[in-house]
């Protein structure tokens, strides 16, 4: 899965999936084991010449006792794994070479190699085939992707306006000032400038929060009070 900007919800995703996986809500989950990884931490030594039973470790957190018998299920049962990688953008600036160096290694289980060639034999389907495997990344990552064959690709594309109103709605009923939806809503609908911003989720809840405080303040009571540019937006929330 992709998209444009920083903020839009893929690590967010990548949690809620680790959410859903620990309580069991979907029948997709039962008896499986979910390895989280983030792209970013692949050039530290830990993930340097490593075995997969190291790495599968990495993904747990697991003590070296338990990661064995779910490395040996994993192995023999791959069909029960859940791959998550966060940010393939991150991999500072991973050469396209490192596809060629992964083709050079034997498809062996114990045999040691880089993070980030055990990551594309995962998803080339060249080790523990059956394995399901998620990635996330921008599309600055374009040349690196492109590389990596994937069943399903998908795009967050952000807030549209309709889930940006019933993202206000909802947090002003969380904080039990349902009485100021309509005031923060109008606020924004109000200007194109605020409006785009909100497109990316961290926004939206940075915008709620500084128009919320805002109108708590009784220097803030009327709306002429709220900001209305960027630049006061800003100014606001750093104070509150």
């Amino acid at each position: 899965m992709s998209s444009q900007h920083s903020g839009i919800g893929k690590t967010v995703l990548t949690e809620k999936l680790l959410c859903d996986w620990a309580n069991e809500i979907d029948e997709f989950y039962r008896d499986k084991i979910v390895f989280f990884f983030k792209l970013r931490l692949f050039h530290y030594p830990e993930f340097q010449n490593i075995s997969l039973k190291t790495f599968l470790q990495l993904g747990t957190r697991l003590d070296k006792e338990k990661i064995e018998s779910i490395y040996q299920k994993i192995v023999s049962e791959p069909q029960k794994a859940i791959f998550i990688f966060d940010g393939l953008d991150e991999c500072n600036g991973t050469p396209i070479e490192c596809f060629d160096q992964s083709s050079m290694i034997a498809n062996d289980c114990s045999k040691c190699m880089s993070g980030m060639s055990l990551f594309i034999k995962l998803v080339r389907r060249e080790m523990l085939r059956g394995a399901t495997v998620v990635v996330t990344s921008r599309p600055t990552a374009d040349d690196f992707y492109s590389k990596l064959d994937f069943d399903r690709n998908v795009e967050i594309i952000g807030f549209t306006s309709d889930k940006i109103e019933e993202y206000v709605c909802r947090f002003c009923n969380n904080k039990n000032r349902s009485r100021l939806k309509q005031t923060i809503w109008n606020h924004i609908k109000s200007s194109s400038e605020l409006l785009n911003l909100c497109y990316i989720p961290v926004n939206c809840f940075i915008m709620c929060t500084t128009l919320y405080e805002c109108l708590n303040d009784l220097e803030n009571v009327h709306t002429n009070g709220l900001p209305k540019t960027l630049t006061e937006l800003y100014e606001r929330a750093l104070h509150y």
